[in-house]
């Protein structure tokens, strides 16, 4: 114990205030200052759907304990003998996608003018860029942006990622190695809208089907920014399904409980991936899996129609990692090469490393990845959760001006 101590100090101390202010939150009340800090921001008379913020911060969960593994894995690979199913934790990446697509559609079907867009997209951005900015900054305060041998400039990383240039193209090198399925996320946002505003309302549903299938047609997984296309597709179609019908709370829980099934099933790996396994599709080796995008599109359904079952995801360690879910994600790279200074983000490579003492699952689990957890929820408290809300109090100042 004492040598896992001394190896990682800072993953120790991490876990230690993350427990520490577990602890608190439990003993403290619901009106507490903590617990209002830490709560998601209001959604301002809007209806919070059941389920859909613990689904994120399960696939947040599943996915940063997974790159946390692999980007040291001669540290922590014992974890992986007893949870396979982190190999291929790359997976939650289509799930998030998914997700967001399925809340950013519902959003847009309130916007019925140029302001409701206007809002809409300050809105984003205030949920957004601010906590990116400081994600950029922070690896620039912890000497991390970084190109070594890549043949790249460091400013012209930092300048890219900075102002998400990446977004039009360009090759994949980033100093955060997650930000590529971020800039994702973000020609959505631009795009979305405008498939809103241009397709009838009842079009909506069975064009994105038809795309979908006209996608998976296409899709040979050369680009795995190509292949996320498909889980927004999904998670639109999941939201169109339940603007256009309610199937009642029988339909709702046969139908999340069949996608429930069918994603444990697809997350043991490439021997459960059926579609390729019978030719209908090439592999994929990102295991961006047609399983995968039936069992969100079935889950999402069966949440939107308010199926029963879903509700277990509303347990609160869970919605709390809904809550940081965007401030995990981008902040545990950092967190990792603080805890393994050796780590090369843009290019991870896993020599064995002799020298290093290996974590047992117990460690990895309570100390290594809950030490990430305090960092997510401190960037959403002082950063995240502020500029989410001054942008709500910009927006309802230019409409005070306005009237």
């Amino acid at each position: 114990m004492m040598e896992l101590i001394a190896q990682y100090p800072f993953a120790c101390m991490s876990a230690a205030l993350t427990w520490a202010m577990a602890a608190l939150l439990v003993l403290s009340g619901e009106s507490s200052t903590l617990r209002r800090c830490v709560a998601p921001p209001s959604l301002h008379g809007r209806e919070r759907l059941p389920g859909v913020i613990g689904l994120k911060g399960a696939a947040v969960l599943l996915f940063v304990a997974g790159h946390l593994w692999h980007l040291k894995y001669w540290a922590t690979y014992p974890v992986q003998l007893h949870f396979p199913f982190l190999a291929y934790a790359i997976k939650a990446i289509p799930i998030l996608a998914a997700i967001s697509a399925f809340l950013i559609y519902r959003s847009l079907l309130a916007v019925s003018d140029t302001g409701g867009l206007r809002d809409f997209l300050v809105r984003r951005i205030f949920r957004f860029y601010p906590l990116y900015v400081f994600s950029v900054l922070a690896f620039v305060a912890f000497g991390r942006m970084e190109t070594h041998d890549t043949g790249y400039n460091t400013m012209s990383l930092f300048i890219s990622e900075l102002f998400l240039f990446r977004v039009f193209g360009g090759p994949e090198l980033y100093a955060n190695p997650v930000l590529w399925s971020i800039h994702m996320g973000v020609l959505l946002c631009i795009l979305l809208p405008f498939y809103v505003a241009i397709v009838p309302k009842r079009f909506v549903l069975p064009l994105s089907i038809v795309l979908l299938l006209f996608m998976l047609a296409a899709d040979q997984h050369y680009s795995r920014g190509f292949s996320l296309w498909l889980y927004f597709m999904v998670g639109i179609i999941a939201a169109g399904f339940g603007e256009r019908s309610r199937i009642g709370p029988v339909w709702a829980m046969a139908l999340f409980l069949a996608g429930s099934m069918i994603l444990v099933i697809d997350l043991q790996g490439p021997s459960t991936d059926v579609f390729s396994m019978l030719g209908i599709v090439e592999p994929s080796p990102s295991h961006f899996t047609v399983g995968l995008a039936m069992a969100m599109l079935l889950m999402m359904i069966g949440i939107d129609q308010r199926a029963k079952l879903a509700q277990w995801l509303d347990w609160q360690p869970l919605r709390h990692m809904g809550t940081i879910s965007y401030a995990l994600f981008l902040l545990h790279p950092l967190y990792a090469v603080i805890v393994f200074p050796g780590i090369f983000l843009p290019n991870v490579e896993n020599p064995k490393d002799t020298s290093l003492v290996i974590m047992p699952t117990w460690f990895f689990v309570t100390i290594y990845l809950a030490g990430s957890i305090f960092w997510a929820t401190l960037a959403y408290v002082l950063v995240e959760k502020p500029m989410i809300n001054h942008g709500r109090n910009l927006l309802r100042k230019v409409k005070g001006t306005a009237e």
